[in-house]
């Protein structure tokens, strides 16, 4: 072994003359050099631990390689790492505050085709995809999902032959039947009901559902139904657009009522109803005396009716101006103020939408006032009654 060795003073080599390198053989062949300007180029380097410091660049053809379980750290207390643990690659952040990934538009792709799996789109929509293909997309109104989605604690598959969106073992289900063009929507109770063939369908279980069939409409609270069934139960609610062969919309038998829709407040009174018997229907809202005090016989309506202003119009969007007979809303309310709702001249703001169905403004257009024209009877019926007793007097 030859040795080079200065004990007292620095070692100096020195390759004199411009452009001229220190070189380093072995076996006959360069192993490193250092050129005039400084650069040390080796063919490998293996270091104990050692820190190398000042280094502006790291690169060249086939850049800087880590092996196996070699980390690249980062922070003063080793806060951030980036490594291959020989299974799969791995960003740790270890550290305090918070892992930013910063840039205007963010792609991560499947490096084996370059398929899309995320996009962050600056200032525009967060979409993620399966196998390529968009599936969610969050939007200025909400999020757009593709597909069918499931969520929930335990979200379970749909029933066999169905497809669609489920909460939990007992949730609800939005769910398009395999066959044919069905499209069912279901809200769905314990278990899912077998409903109509060919139905469109709101349904919760076994216990009531909205579902339409054959261009019919129900509204039902019974056990599975079939199209041949025949509902009894009191409680059955049907709002029938048609008719289905066998389907009794309700079982009613005799002249008493029975309470097809009840209306009720805030507090669980009812305020209305709509009844039928086996030959009518009768729409009804609370007229019980027992809701009732202050209760007086002796005013005088023919001056009141005398300030109604009946009169004969048509409704602006109606192209063939057809005449109606009525009245000005604000005008009847001066005189039979609980027959009118809303507030003469009052406007209201509602969102305008672009062709993609997001908000694009506003638009301020009328809240218009209404009028139940049934409010009216009783002051007519009460003018009748006076002018009635006139006619009695004039005669006697």
């Amino acid at each position: 072994m030859s040795t080079i060795k200065s004990s007292n003073e620095h070692l100096t080599l020195n390759a004199d003359g411009s452009g001229k390198d220190i070189k380093f053989q072995s076996n006959g062949s360069e192993v490193a050099s250092i050129s005039d300007g400084g650069v040390v180029t080796a063919t490998s380097y293996a270091g104990s631990g050692a820190n190398l410091t000042g280094i502006s660049s790291v690169g060249g053809a086939t850049g800087v390689d880590f092996n196996d379980n070699v980390k690249a750290r980062f922070g003063t207390g080793n806060d951030l790492e980036i490594y291959h643990d020989g299974s799969h690659s791995r960003i740790m952040d270890t550290g305090t505050g918070n892992l930013t990934i910063a840039s205007g538009n963010v792609n991560i792709v499947n490096a084996a085709n370059n398929e899309d799996s995320a996009q962050f789109i600056e200032d525009g929509a967060v979409k993620l995809y399966h196998n390529g293909v968009q599936k969610f997309e969050t939007t200025l109104k909400g999020v757009q999902v593709t597909g069918t989605m499931a969520a929930g604690a335990t979200p379970l598959e749909l029933y066999s032959g169905y497809s669609g969106f489920q909460v939990g073992s007992n949730g609800f289900i939005f769910g398009q039947h395999s066959a044919g063009a069905d499209k069912n929507l279901w809200f769905s109770q314990n278990s899912y009901a077998a409903a109509d063939g060919n139905e469109k369908a709101i349904s919760t279980g076994t216990s009531s559902s909205i579902h339409q069939a054959s261009g019919n409409i129900y509204f039902r609270t019974a056990a599975s139904v079939s199209a041949d069934a025949n509902v009894t139960n009191k409680n059955t609610l049907h709002l029938d657009a048609g008719n289905v062969s066998n389907f009794r919309r309700y079982d009613v038998t005799g002249s008493t009522h029975e309470r097809l829709l009840s209306f009720k407040d805030g507090s669980n009174n009812e305020r209305g109803t709509i009844k039928i018997n086996n030959s009518s229907t009768q729409y009804n809202t609370s007229s019980d005396y027992r809701l009732k005090e202050n209760i007086d016989y002796t005013w005088d309506a023919t001056t009141r009716l005398k300030q109604l202003k009946p009169c004969r119009f048509n409704f602006i969007v109606d192209e063939t101006n057809t005449l109606v007979d009525g009245f000005l809303a604000h005008e009847a309310q001066t005189v039979v103020p609980e027959a009118v709702s809303g507030t003469k001249d009052a406007m209201i703001n509602r969102d305008t939408y672009d062709a993609s169905g997001n908000v694009n403004g506003t638009e301020n257009v009328i809240d218009p006032q209404g009028i139940d024209q049934s409010k009216l009877v009783p002051l007519l019926v009460k003018t009748i009654q006076e002018l009635e007793a006139r006619i009695t007097a004039l005669e006697a």
